[in-house]
């Protein structure tokens, strides 16, 4: 895994699979309780999901990561397969440690002669879209 924040031109060339990691309905799950207690433990395991232990599942990959953090992520794949896997992977991640958070997951390839920010906005806005259809969310229920 590269160096978060360090990109190089030569590496965002040969990583055309961009995967959207996007926390959805942070509030809610987040104040399902009524007790502060619990609204701090559940932040607390959106933070450890979206930090620590996604962070150690892409250890594993040949990523760059370019944002990982406050409930959403952005990494680099050179492989669709890999960024497919991944987001499986990711999605499973808070299926087994969250009693009824939801993410949406998107797998986005770079289109041909596309800027990097343009990119970026083309996959936060699929993730959105794809989040207000209610497509590609997982539900999470233990």
């Amino acid at each position: 895994m590269a160096v978060k924040g360090v990109w190089r031109e030569e590496q965002m060339t040969e990583r055309q699979f961009l995967v959207v990691i996007e926390t959805q309905r942070v509030k809610g799950y987040l104040f399902a309780s009524r007790f502060l207690r619990e609204t701090r433990g559940a932040s607390m395991l959106l933070d450890k999901l979206n930090r620590t232990e996604t962070e150690r599942l892409l250890q594993a990959t040949s990523c760059e990561v370019v944002y990982l953090g406050g409930g959403s992520g952005r990494v680099l794949f050179a492989s669709k397969s890999e960024a497919e896997r991944c987001a499986q992977q990711v999605r499973e991640l808070y299926q087994q440690k969250t009693h009824n958070a939801r993410v949406s997951v998107e797998v986005v390839q770079r289109e041909e002669g596309e800027s990097f920010p343009t990119w970026m906005a083309r996959g936060v806005r699929e993730s959105q879209r794809n989040k207000l259809a209610r497509v590609g969310g997982v539900q999470i229920t233990v």
